[in-house]
């Protein structure tokens, strides 16, 4: 299983809050379109990112509950990469209402969301949040997730469906 380290509370956005984009400067290698990503809580946590995603539900931006302390380093939940869409600016106008179009009101909901900055969104579906963080040191860009943590992640998930 590929994971991603998220800064701190970015993970807690996508578990409790509906972020169902993750933004890059890279598009998801096609390997992972329709698979299931670990998502991992670094080791990093990022005040200003928390206050910003705290503001947007107080002020019903977003849906979900502000955030607080969010754990240690670890993998805290599973989702599916669905797809991927590139920031509007990168392409005409004609040419996002046609990708709009052609894969339905989902791509509109995270485009328009609080969440989209782009310029390379990868859409996720299907969220898994864990019971407990399963502890992991984490990595940049797309690691592999060692064989016992796996283990570990996959166990809590079956338990939990």
């Amino acid at each position: 299983m590929k994971a991603i380290t998220l800064h701190r509370p970015w993970p807690a956005a996508i578990i409790y809050c509906g972020k169902r984009v993750e933004n890059r400067k890279w598009r998801p290698p096609e390997s992972i379109i329709g698979q299931d990503l670990a998502i991992h809580a670094g080791r990093r946590e990022d005040e200003q990112s928390r206050r910003w995603i705290n503001s947007m539900v107080e002020r019903r931006q977003v849906l979900g509950r502000v955030l607080t302390g969010f754990g240690n380093e670890g993998i805290v939940a599973v989702v599916r990469v669905q797809g991927w869409l590139r920031h509007p600016g990168a392409r005409s106008r004609d040419e996002f209402e046609e990708v709009v179009r052609d894969h339905g009101d989902w791509v509109g909901n995270i485009v328009r969301s609080a969440w989209w900055c782009g310029p390379v969104g990868w859409t996720l579906d299907n969220v898994r949040p864990l019971a407990l963080p399963v502890p992991c040191k984490g990595a940049q860009g797309l690691w592999t997730v060692p064989a016992n943590v796996e283990a570990a992640v996959v166990e809590q998930i079956a338990r939990s469906a």
